[in-house]
């Protein structure tokens, strides 16, 4: 009830604020006991992160390094998410306190207490709510554990950072700021209203309310890129101080440094990570297969390797094109997901990098969060983005060797560019000393460390500021 009367409209309140009601009104709590403990000298941060390290998923790659880096600065970090972490003696180097909060439903390791008979049938309603009314897979059925572990674990001056996607991460951290009048912090990954993969007609209608209430009742709101912070200004002027960009980006400590080339007869051109939704190797399987017809491009010269999950959408191995290229050598495919060190041996093995910043709207407005693993090999970049994008404003910042082409360009200039980076001589390039310092994490977790600072200066409000 309280979170349908935020939205005067009442759809996307209605349709979140059933689910989350539900387990409210069935669920009485007291407030945590640990509410009169003494505060820390350091500012408490409880981050809601879905995804977080060990899994080797891009999303858990921006919690994992603000989490490590607030406790670097002094914070005292507690991370509630539904990753495996923490279990083991040597899992928890930073002294992160790490509470799983399991998807329910799921098969998880034994650690994890199984639900009780009340908890399934509240997990089984919000599944159903959610495969009745919400546009994706939001991951609603992981609310209840989230709220128990993150209400628990608040203590006196604490602050909640909420990373987005999935959805579930702001509304736990709305519900906990309604009930305890805790700072919040939501931080959106990806945008939600306005994302290149939520295309959907239900997801036009709920997500813009969605959005309206979590940037209306958080303290503080961060975007990941200037151009999705400039987005998020303009929607809502009234709330344009709150908003603070913190770009993706990467931890000095993993080792990823420029290295020599791989000598070898063919030219490898790697695609490194999972591909999904609109990404796809067709645009330069079919430009390979054009140069070489046309005789400009040697067979025996050229490899494009596809390394990490492809969704069958998005690589059609059955089709004459690929079946083609295999054939000749000139495609390699490891469909599976690899642990990140392999992952980062694969970059550096390569010739040259290809990053796929395509999406359904091609607005140009995030970045593929491997670019920054890229950058930092020195391997020559080939970005399939739009013209004045963000991911070609940050290969520009960098300052490595890159190439960007637009996938809208008539098919002579697409082949011609394509051929061009494959025919330029190569070369290992060091990025540019205001990348190293920009998006460093120490840098973005001092900027982080500043916005909580502020909004715990300022306190918290209980309620609803959308009206």
């Amino acid at each position: 009830a309280w979170l349908f009367l935020t939205d005067e409209e009442g759809l996307g309140a209605l349709v979140v604020g059933g689910g989350v009601a539900l387990w409210a009104f069935t669920r009485q709590r007291a407030a945590p006991a640990a509410d009169d403990a003494p505060a820390a000298a350091g500012p408490h941060v409880v981050v809601l992160a879905y995804y977080y390290p060990p899994q080797n998923e891009i999303g858990a790659a921006r919690p994992g390094r603000f989490a490590r880096g607030l406790r670097r600065l002094g914070a005292d970090v507690t991370v509630v998410t539904s990753a495996i972490a923490g279990a083991g003696p040597g899992d928890n180097p930073d002294g992160i306190e790490v509470l799983q909060a399991p998807p329910p439903l799921a098969i998880v390791k034994a650690t994890v207490a199984p639900l009780d008979p009340v908890q399934r049938t509240r997990v089984r309603a919000l599944h159903w709510a959610e495969r009745v009314i919400m546009p994706y897979d939001d991951r609603l059925g992981w609310f209840p554990g989230a709220y128990d572990a993150a209400q628990n674990a608040i203590r006196p001056g604490a602050v909640v950072l909420s990373t987005h996607p999935p959805v579930v991460t702001h509304l736990v951290a709305l519900a906990l700021k309604q009930k305890h009048g805790v700072p919040w912090i939501a931080d959106f990954r990806d945008p939600l209203f306005g994302n290149p993969f939520r295309t959907s007609q239900r997801a036009s209608l709920i997500d813009p309310r969605l959005e309206r209430i979590v940037i209306g009742n958080a303290d503080a709101v961060i975007a990941n890129t200037e151009a999705a912070g400039r987005q998020l200004k303009a929607r809502y002027p009234e709330h344009a101080g709150k908003v603070d960009v913190i770009w993706n980006g990467f931890d000095p400590s993993d080792g990823i440094s420029p290295s020599p080339a791989p000598t070898r007869t063919r030219y490898a051109l790697s695609h490194v990570g999972t591909m999904y939704d609109n990404r796809t190797l067709l645009p330069v399987v079919l430009s390979v297969a054009r140069l070489i017809a046309q005789g400009r491009l040697q067979p025996d010269a050229f490899v494009l390797r596809q390394i990490g999950r492809a969704d069958p959408q998005c690589l059609d191995l059955e089709a004459p094109v690929m079946q083609a290229l295999l054939a000749l050598g000139c495609l390699e495919v490891v469909n599976r997901n690899l642990p990140l060190a392999d992952a980062h041996a694969a970059m550096r093995d390569a010739n040259g990098l290809l990053l796929l910043d395509m999406t359904a709207t091609n607005r140009g407005v995030q970045v593929p969060g491997k670019s920054y693993e890229y950058i930092r090999t020195g391997r020559p970049i080939l970005a399939l983005t739009a013209p004045g994008s963000s991911t070609q404003d940050l290969l520009t910042l960098a300052g490595v060797e890159h190439a960007c082409l637009d996938l809208h360009a008539p098919i002579e200039a697409f082949d011609d560019g394509l051929l061009a980076f494959l025919l330029a001589p190569a070369r290992v390039s060091k990025p540019s000393d205001a990348f190293m310092q920009t998006f460093s994490a120490t840098a973005q977790t001092a900027h982080l460390m500043r916005v909580i600072e502020r909004v715990r200066r300022s306190g918290a409000r209980g309620g609803s500021d959308v009206a």
